[in-house]
This record gives C-alpha cells, structure tokens and sequence, in this order.
C-alpha cells in the first residue's frame, strides 16, 4: 500500500442519500492520489472513486476504533487488531506474554521491546541490540546480601557482592539488552518490626546483636544499640545506608554494561493515586541522600574501594540514586476493587449462575477515574523529577495484570473480603494459588492510551507489562491451569495500541497540552488543570471529580491536526459534553466540544481550518450500543456490530 501523507481531511456531505451515511473521509496519498470513504453511522466505512460535488469541510471529529472480538478462556489473539503497522521506535513497548509466538510474530503485534522472561536462552542470537530489556531481581543481584544482611553488612561487603552477580549486559549473549530496571523490594526498608517476617529477616533474638557501623556517624553499635538510639534516627541511618547501597549497585551496573545501555531504579519517586494532599509534598519513596564521609570517602562523596578482581575503584556517592537514572520506571500497582454488596454476594458467596466469569464480575466492579489517575501519575512523577533533578527523563508505565492486594472492597468497607478470583474452575490451578483478581480491560486500554498519548515522540518513553507469573509468559496458555480464565486484560493493551496506531506518525513535531482549558460541562467558565485536581482525592476521601483531557495539535497545511484524549468516572452508559480548548487563544481561539461515554479513555481527531476563527468543532459521535460492553473500552464485538 502506498504511504499516506499525514494530512487527514474530514468531510461531510449535504446529499439525501440514506441515513445511514454520516459523511465522507479523503487522505491524500504522497504521489498526490485521493482514497475517499464514504462513513457510515454504525462505524464503518466503505471506499468510494471520489467525493460527492457537494461535500463541505466539517468540523466533525474522527475517531479509529478497531473490532475488538474476546477470547475464550486461555487465549490470547493480539493479531485480531492487525499486524506490521508502524510503530515509532522511539517508544517502547515490553509485554511479558510470549505463548508460542516467534520474536517475529511478536514484533508485528506492535512489541518492539523484549524482556528476558520472554526470550529462550537459545534464541538471544536473534535479538538485535537496543531490543532487549532486563528486569533484575534482587535475589540475582543482591544473593545473600537480601533483607537484613543488606543494612547490616559494610559497603565494602556490598560492593564485594554486586560486583561478582552483576552481568556485564550488552555484551556476550546479553548484546541485545538496552533497558535495565532494579527491583529491589525485600531491602526496600529496615527496623524492628522487620525482624521475623521472612527468610531474608530472621529472628530480632538471633539479629540483635549483630555488631554494624553506623554510616550516620562511624560508631559500631549492635543492632539494639541502633534501636535504643530511637525511631528517627534508625530511620536516618536506614536511609543514608539505603541510599549509598542503591546508588553504588546502579553505578556497578552501568560501569559493567554497554554505554548504550540506560538505567532505572525501578519503582517511582511518586508512588500510589494522584493526591491533593501529596500535590504540593516535597517527599519521594526510598527517601534518602548518600554520605561516605564516617566510612572512608571524603565530603565530597568520593569513596575507593577494593575491587574483587583486583585493584581498587573510587566511587562518587552523593545525592540520590534517581540521580543515577536514566529514565523512571512508574511502578505503582493498583490493590483493590470496589464492588456493591449484592453483587459479591452473587459472585463470591452465592456463585449464582451467570456470574462465574472475569467478564461479568468487571461488569459489576465500581468504575474509577482512570484517565485521571494516569494522567496525575505521570505528572506527579515528572513534578518530582523536576524537584530533584532539574530536569525531566523518559518515562515508562509499568503495570502488572491482576489486583496486588489479595481482594476487594464491598461498598468501600475495610478489610478486603471479595478474596482471589471466586470461580470453581480456578482454584489453585495446577497445585499453584488461586489466581488474584485481574484488572477490567478498559483499565489497561486506558492505561497504555495516556501514556502513550503524553509520551508522543519524545525518545525511550515506554509502557511495560510485568507478568503474574514469570515462569508461565512462554508456552501453550490454553495448556496452562494457571490461565483458564479470560486474559482480556493483556488483549486491551493491544487494542489500545492499535486504536492508537494512527498518532504515530503525527507526534514528530507536534505539541502536548497537558492541562488544556475546559469549560465543563459545557457552561459556565473555562480553567486549566491538572490530572490530580480532575481526581479530587486526600487520604481516603473523594470530592466531586473532573473531567480529565490532553491535547496535542500539529501544523498542518491548511490548517492544524488536533487529537484530544479525554475520561471521566461514570457508569458504563452514562455520557458528557465539556468544551476544551488551548490557552492563550492559539489555534485561532477555535474550541471542541468533545461528548465522553462510559469511563475508559477516548481520543478523538479533529481537522482545523486556519480560516476559521472561534468557531466550535465537535465530537459528538452517537451511541453504538452494539459495540459497547460493561468493564471494556473501545470497540467490542465482531466487525458486523
């Protein structure tokens, strides 16, 4: 197929042809021949030899909404949406979902990024540098040194360790690794309570008097010396050991790789739901500044240590270790659902006929103002960045399928008591748990579109898929008792990205509004804000929530190309108009009125006129019912809905 041009041209015709004929939609190609289709009203489009005499520019927007068809239990068709389309490599995508897809088959679902879980040992050779990515666990680089031997041992110690498990990536059988993430978790924190909770944390009887130097200020003292110092200075001393630990394994792990290789620490420095009352904080997790000054290194951070192969190296350990970085990985994981107490009661207590299935039970789940609370996300990391570094670095969403808590709420009451997923045909699947619950797929459609729509071509942004269950991404998923469920949260993430796909080539050189006015619901006022005050949310309390939209418009010819991406929280039927346009009166002070039903993330695109002034384009497409489905985004069904 011939290159089309990145000038999309909106028609609608005045003709009494049929009702069922919305319009008319011309591109141009680069050797200047037209494709024109003629629209219909149930969404689909037919390819017609020319316009009709009569046909006017609209101010109407587009949307592209590809069939989504579900799977049936274990399967998983990403290739439904399409394959060999052309993604910008400048943002990557890593989904750990291998089956019995080839690396081929793979790229040309739209993965251009690949995660060592997912690759066979034996077929490294086929994977070109930059492509590869390394998730590396604590347990492979830390060994021994996890939990509590990590804060109690000296840096020296440490070191000694890191050095001797830490690969040399880029190099060897590892030349295709580019993008390194840390996940350090069981060492994420050290005091008393600690003490007796896992293998890595033995007993307080059998730790306490462990002899340690303390880093705060050179004084050996036993780790019931430390504790009798009092709550905040043991935290002090956690964080300056945690930090000059963290920043030393993240210079090892760059001075063993490539050059081209780029590294994250893993976890972002904002962690959780966009707050109000964490808007203005000036905190992050894993708090902490580096200090070698009581243990050999000089105040200016330089410390030399021995190196096991010989010779010593002099380290500088100052700041952060996200000063380190090279981009932010956002790992936050959403805990819980909510669900209304009759509908639990149907699906966990009573199992009633009907109910036993992911797809009913995401019907039934609260909907929440996901498009919001990426957005705020993505903002409150990049405000810390700023607050930090000075500087913004690449971003990549990292999500996992399931729920990380264990259940969900009824009716918003604490504790969690809708547990792990209720149906018959998934308890403890092949001797493993229960699966936990998995996210509803307008969750993760959503997920990857505000990412992907704030990343535009901006280089090595990314979206990263973590799977359950590491040692099950490759193989027969139908064959797997672990999957004998709908895997619609991984599909959604495809459908997205194909929905998405026709931006790709638009984000060189176009321009993101983050915060673009709205005039909500249509009157009153127009105000800018951001995706923490459309969530409305401090410390367990929700106020009246907003709508939450982004904006990016490119020059075009004739005008600008606009794309606009909104959601709201509301019932899956429930729709809204607001009005939305760009501060200071640019693209000639013209505005949209842009219609959102149901709550998952909805773009739309839109062909401005440079002649036109405070004129009002619309997006205000009409329900179609028969494509909609409870707990879903985008367009579900088979092509003929």
């Amino acid at each position: 197929m011939k290159k089309l041009t990145l000038l999309w041209c909106l028609l609608a015709t005045l003709v009494s042809q049929a009702q069922t004929i919305t319009g008319h939609r011309a591109s141009t190609l680069v050797d200047g021949t037209q494709l024109v289709y003629r629209l219909y009203s149930d969404g689909s489009k037919v390819l017609v030899d020319h316009l009709p005499p009569d046909a006017v520019r609209s101010r109407s927007a587009g949307r592209t909404l590809i069939p989504y068809a579900p799977e049936g239990r274990g399967e998983f068709n990403p290739a439904q949406f399409g394959t060999g389309k052309y993604y910008s490599p400048t943002f990557r995508f890593s989904v750990d979902f291998a089956g019995l897809a080839t690396k081929q088959q793979r790229l040309d679902y739209g993965i251009n990024t690949f995660n060592d879980y997912a690759v066979e040992a034996s077929t490294r050779s086929q994977y070109s540098p930059g492509e590869g990515q390394a998730y590396i666990t604590e347990s492979g680089i830390h060994h021994t040194l996890e939990g509590a031997a990590f804060y109690e041992n000296d840096l020296q110690t440490y070191y000694n360790m890191i050095w001797s498990r830490c690969p040399s990536y880029g190099y060897g059988d590892l030349a295709f690794m580019k993008y390194l993430a840390l996940n350090i978790e069981t060492s994420s924190d050290w005091g008393f309570g600690i003490y007796g909770t896992g293998q890595y944390w033995p007993s307080w009887e059998s730790s306490k008097n462990h002899l340690v130097k303390c880093e705060t200020d050179g004084v050996t003292r036993t780790v019931e010396q430390i504790r009798n110092m009092g709550d905040s200075w043991w935290q002090n001393e956690t964080q300056i050991r945690r930090t000059n630990r963290y920043r030393l394994c993240m210079l090892v792990v760059k001075e063993k790789a490539h050059p081209d290789c780029k590294i994250t620490f893993g976890a972002s420095p904002y962690q959780g739901r966009p707050r109000m009352d964490f808007k203005n904080g000036n905190g992050i997790f894993a708090e902490g500044r580096c200090d070698v000054s009581h243990i050999g290194g000089d105040s200016q951070g330089n410390i030399t240590l021995n190196n096991p192969d010989g010779g010593q190296r002099t380290y500088k350990l100052t700041g952060s270790h996200y000063d380190v970085e090279d981009f932010l990985m956002g790992y936050y994981y959403l805990f819980n659902f909510d669900i209304g107490g009759q509908d639990y009661q149907d699906i966990w207590v009573n199992k009633k006929a009907g109910t036993q299935s992911l797809p009913y039970l995401w019907s039934k789940m609260k909907t929440v103002h996901i498009v919001a609370d990426e957005k705020g996300y993505i903002q409150l990391n990049r405000k810390k960045m700023m607050d930090r570094q000075g500087k913004y670095r690449p971003f990549w969403r990292m999500m996992e399928p399931m729920y990380e808590g264990d259940g969900g709420f009824v009716d918003g009451a604490y504790p969690a008591t809708a547990q792990r997923m209720p149906f018959d045909y998934i308890q403890n699947p092949g001797g493993y748990e229960t699966p936990k619950v998995w996210q509803p797929p307008y969750m993760t459609y959503s997920r990857y579109a505000v990412t992907r729509f704030f990343a535009g071509n901006e280089q090595d942004w990314g979206f990263y898929v973590f799977p359950t269950s590491p040692q099950f991404v490759r193989g027969d998923f139908k064959s797997m008792p672990l999957y004998n469920h709908e895997l619609h949260t991984y599909t959604a993430i495809f459908q997205a990205r194909a929905d998405m796909q026709p931006l790709e080539r638009f984000y060189t050189g176009s321009t993101l509004i983050e915060n673009p006015e709205v005039q909500v619901g249509g009157s009153g006022g127009f105000s800018a804000y951001d995706g923490t005050d459309a969530y409305n949310y401090s410390d367990g309390t929700y106020g009246v929530q907003k709508p939450a939209y982004l904006l990016r418009y490119k020059a075009t010819a004739t005008g600008w190309q606009v794309y606009i991406l909104g959601g709201m929280n509301q019932g899956w039927t429930d729709e809204r108009t607001d009005i939305v346009r760009v501060p200071g009166g640019l693209l000639n002070n013209n505005q949209f009125k842009v219609k959102l039903r149901g709550p998952g993330a909805q773009v739309y695109e839109f062909t401005v006129n440079s002649s036109d002034t405070n004129q009002t384009y619309e997006a205000l497409p009409a329900a179609q019912t028969l494509w909609e489905k409870a707990g879903y985004s985008g367009r579900i069904g088979s092509a003929q809905n």
